[in-house]
């Protein structure tokens, strides 16, 4: 059909450009020099992203969005995908250094790598109601790192799945129950 073909060259079209699109085109072709290209561009990216963190660590200005972990297609998700389609084709460096990044740039956005639970016996008190923390960094930062680093390193899965279950689970299923959406009243 027209639309498929016309949506097909549009991704194709972005194979030479985007690490996602190359990772993707990995899994349709089963030609492993997508993934390579796509390993090297997102390594790059991330050393890029990295080399603007300030000093003495810590985030990146909010108005730099090439880290902000909350947004979808950010550059955690980004890495984690790449090493996630990617994750067979890897050289032990490679894998290390797309692992590392991850952490790294999990770091640098809110609540930061690794999760710190404190002595507590449930999660920290963040905003499991409203906010990013109840949506972004998990869903499309943290735990997509976690899935794709957890053969090597299960510790950022843990950590966010451990938030997801024991404190936003319970607050999503009482704000399913009353009708209302978990990302405030703007989404209602």
């Amino acid at each position: 059909d027209r639309g498929a073909r016309q949506l097909w060259q549009r991704v194709t079209n972005r194979a030479d450009e985007d690490p996602v699109v190359q990772a993707f085109m990995y899994h349709i072709e089963q030609n492993s020099s997508y993934c390579d290209s796509a390993v090297a561009a997102q390594r790059a990216r991330v050393a890029s992203t990295l080399a603007k963190r300030p000093p003495n660590g810590g985030r990146l200005p909010d108005h730099d969005l090439s880290n902000v972990g909350r947004t979808f297609f950010s550059m955690l998700h980004t890495t984690s995908v790449v090493l996630d389609w990617c994750y067979d084709t890897l050289k032990p460096d490679a894998r290390a250094s797309l692992i590392s990044g991850i952490k790294a740039l999990a770091d640098m956005d809110a609540p930061g790598y690794p999760i710190d639970f404190g002595n507590a016996t449930s999660p920290p008190h963040w905003d499991t109601v409203v906010g990013h923390p109840c949506e972004g960094w998990i869903m499309t930062g943290q735990l997509p790192g976690g899935i794709a680093m957890y053969d090597d390193d299960p510790s950022m899965y843990e950590g966010a799945a451990r938030y997801f279950f024991e404190g936003l689970l319970p607050v999503r299923q009482l704000a399913y129950k009353a009708l209302k959406h978990y990302e405030g009243t703007h989404y209602t």
